[in-house]
């Protein structure tokens, strides 16, 4: 196929070339570059051939002040787009700007670099002239549908793509936009479908692969990724936009220490040629080693550099500064709340709380049916969906309130939205193939009279609907250990334990204790916790354990532990290892161990296992839980419990801090809730000390913990209802 030089005021220069499929195109000979036509440049940018010799080629014709230099300048741009080089095409396309800015090439490399950079204010508030030939360039048209994609309008995105498509033009770029579109919502499959056969037409397409990536991290895809991966490497080496998604797949093969690795050496490549970097990612790796401190270091960094639009990230930091119980947890939360609101179609998407109040259901006392949406991204075997199901199969089909449970992700094989639909009690609604306009639209239109946000900052969340408000009123329970810092959220649900009467922790909500813990521990079939038989205990001295994640290892969880062990001798420590692919985990924990006066030779390490029954299996190796310090458990101390392993924590004086509290509290068991340090190692003596007896009792501690609130879910039921009925009252009531 041949192609030819686009005349001056027709439609963007080299277009065609630029939407062709590499294909279509014959290769170039890019020596001697100085002979090199500006056909050629355009063919060798797409088909990316050798960009260092191109680039030279280019600033070689700007510098001589060749034939029409602002055309190679468009190139130049263009160029840097494909090789994401932020920065240069940042200062390349200011100077088109200064030239002309009215030219229809130089408008869509703006807002090529506007939808870039999530500059999606610039794009709102841009004359409308901006968008001046439209109908002639699909380039303009696919800049026009990425920008409806970004601010979560995917029935429009939608409807440019397909009048795309009428036309019969299918470029690799209107692809990828449709796959963006099916992440959106939520579709990763359709997304990876969509893309993965693309690789032959494409090989080189550096954006292919690591959108592909992303979609594939998004949607769990196991089977595909690690090949893709390979493939992306073997093809573009450990480039910096590959390294972006190497980090987050070694992150979620629980392989830290080579995320660090990873991280570190994007960051090397960002210091030589500066590029954008993923931050959260980047600090993630760190956190996930224990070394969630190190974002308090950072903290000027990120403040500059936290991009609103890149939610996963933003939620990321917010979480770790949780995690710590930072104090600089609220004023960074304040900022990026304020920066959402200045997103685009924010002030339409908001909704007063008393003007969503249904006038039909509106409560004379606490006996009045409500309607009640349980909202997460999490129905998988997590955490949240494991507790949320033995509530629910627990309560009676007489409750008093109409329960249903909205899924914001599709979570593939891992999905558990079958169990719920077998499950009377409660009602299902997947929404998640919707944008975010669609699902706030959505929610609101069943009249809902109570919104939980069972996510808070976590992945999958869904801050953007309950910041413009879902329901009058909204409530944050169980999924996060922070407060979301959302205006909009009203309640925030726990209980004594969690929120003991001198609790000062920052909060945006109303606080609302239930008078019986906060959560219950009932499994049921087919979660595999409820088959499970408590194992015999392990055999020699004394056998402390965590089965937390190493992220939650932190420098004075290390040292606590250290104090431990040498208060009890010969006593050994179990801990989950590493992956065998990642022996620098290990390695480097092993290190921060000894600096905070911990044998490493006092260490068993665990292997990772492959299910969660195999991981139930292991508590049969540890004696007595330790709580990590200041980030606790929450499920595995309930898990610890269940197979038998009581759990010594230290109560703190956040929410993050007092998960292990609530539980342990719940079960009766205050006695193994320390004060402090001292307090916390004394405890340990004192059970190891009481070795014979807490061996021959594992059976009774599940007894124990079948007969305590925390194993009564359906009394937890009746009292979060109650809780429901109170709010709402309460609310209508400060109108």
């Amino acid at each position: 196929m041949v192609y030819h030089w686009g005349a001056l005021g027709s439609p963007f220069l080299f277009e065609n070339i630029a939407i062709a499929w590499p294909d279509q195109l014959d290769s170039v000979e890019l020596v001697p570059s100085i002979n090199l036509t500006p056909q050629q440049i355009a063919t060798a940018i797409r088909l990316n051939l050798d960009p260092v010799c191109v680039e030279a080629a280019l600033l070689a014709r700007i510098s001589t002040k060749a034939n029409n230099p602002h055309h190679f300048k468009q190139l130049l741009c263009w160029l840097y787009f494909n090789q994401f080089e932020r920065n240069r095409f940042a200062a390349v396309c200011n100077a088109l700007r200064q030239e002309d800015v009215n030219s229809l090439e130089t408008r869509i490399l703006t807002l090529i670099g506007w939808l870039w950079a999530n500059d999606l204010k610039a794009i709102s508030s841009a004359p409308t002239n901006i968008w001046r030939g439209e109908g002639e360039s699909e380039l303009l048209k696919l800049c026009r549908a990425s920008f409806y994609t970004k601010i979560g309008d995917l029935r429009s995105a939608q409807s440019c793509l397909h009048s795309l498509s009428v036309t019969g033009i299918a470029s690799l770029e209107a692809n990828l936009l449709q796959a963006q579109i099916y992440h959106k919502q939520g579709n990763y499959h359709a997304a990876i479908t969509l893309l993965l056969p693309l690789h032959r037409r494409a090989p080189k397409c550096l954006r292919l692969y690591r959108q592909l990536l992303s979609h594939m991290i998004d949607g769990k895809d196991a089977k595909n990724i690690i090949q893709c991966a390979k493939s992306a490497l073997s093809e573009f080496g450990e480039h910096h936009e590959i390294l972006y998604h190497i980090t987050t797949i070694n992150l979620y093969q629980r392989h830290p220490g080579l995320a660090r690795r990873s991280a570190l050496l994007q960051q090397a490549s960002a210091s030589i040629r500066p590029t954008l970097i993923n931050l959260g990612n980047q600090i993630a790796t760190y956190e996930m080693n224990g070394q969630a401190c190190w974002a308090e270091h950072l903290l000027p960094f990120v403040q500059n550099n936290a991009l609103v639009g890149e939610d996963e990230s933003q939620a990321n930091l917010i979480m770790q500064f949780a995690s710590i119980q930072s104090i600089n947890y609220q004023p960074v939360l304040e900022n990026l709340v304020s920066s959402l609101e200045a997103l685009p179609g924010y002030t339409n998407l908001y909704r007063e709380d008393y003007s969503l109040f249904n006038k039909d259901r509106l409560p004379q006392n606490n006996s009045k049916s409500l309607r009640v949406a349980w909202i997460t991204g999490d129905c998988a075997y997590h955490p949240v969906s494991r507790f949320l199901y033995g509530f629910f199969c627990a309560s009676s089909q007489k409750n008093l309130h109409s329960h249903t449970l909205i899924s914001l992700r599709d979570n593939g094989t891992d999905s558990m939205l079958s169990e719920f639909v077998n499950n009377a009690t409660i009602d299902l609604v997947d929404i998640s193939a919707f944008g975010v306009s669609e699902r706030i639209q959505s929610i609101r239109d069943n009249n809902y009279d109570i919104a939980i946000d069972l996510s808070g900052w976590t992945g999958g969340n869904f801050v953007a609907g309950f910041h413009a408000r879902l329901a009058p009123v909204q409530v944050n329970y169980l999924g996060y250990f922070a407060s979301t810092g959302l205006p909009s959220m009203d309640y925030w649900l726990g209980d004594n334990a969690i929120f003991p009467q001198c609790h000062s922790e920052w909060a945006t909500e109303t606080l609302w204790r239930l008078p019986r813990p906060f959560l219950a521990w009932q499994p049921f079939e087919p979660l595999p916790e409820a088959s499970i038989e408590v194992a015999d205990p392990p055999s020699g001295p004394v056998r402390f354990g965590s089965f937390n994640h190493n992220r939650k290892l932190s420098e004075a969880t290390l040292r606590l532990w250290a104090g431990v062990l040498n208060a009890v001798p010969g006593s050994r420590l179990t801990l989950k290892a590493a992956a065998d692919a990642d022996a620098d985990t290990q390695r480097l924990l092993r290190r921060r161990m000894i600096r905070n006066g911990i044998d490493p030779e006092r260490i068993d390490w665990l292997a990772l296992t492959k299910g969660p029954r195999e991981h139930m299996q292991q508590y049969a190796r540890i004696d007595i839980a330790l709580d990590p310090i200041p980030n606790g458990g929450c499920t595995t101390t309930c898990e610890a419990l269940w197979l038998g392993v009581p759990t010594i924590t230290m109560a703190g004086s956040h929410y993050v801090s007092r998960m292990s509290t609530a539980v342990l509290s719940g079960a009766g068991m205050d006695d193994w809730v320390a004060a402090d340090a001292p307090a916390y190692i004394a405890l340990a003596q004192l059970h190891a000390a009481a070795l014979k007896e807490l061996r021959a009792n594992r059976q009774q501690l599940r007894k124990r913990l079948q007969a305590s609130p925390l194993g009564d879910a359906a009394d937890l039921m009746f009292h979060l209802e109650q809780a429901f009925s109170g709010m709402h009252t309460e609310k209508l009531n400060s109108f």
